[in-house]
């Protein structure tokens, strides 16, 4: 599906210089699918999460 998709934005908008795409490392499937289709890490997002106590 994504290869498809990627393929549809392509034909539809010819002068695109690229995709982007965010996964979570953890969620290795969609990773080794976004390798398989070329992508390739560019930047990292971390997520801080604090638990506040009343």
């Amino acid at each position: 599906m994504k290869a498809e998709a990627i393929r549809q934005a392509r034909e539809r908008y010819p002068y695109l210089d690229g995709l982007l795409t965010d996964t979570i490392d953890s969620n290795r499937p969609m990773r080794a699918i976004n390798d398989a289709l070329g992508y390739i890490p560019t930047h990292q997002r971390v997520t801080l999460q604090l638990a506040l106590q009343r």
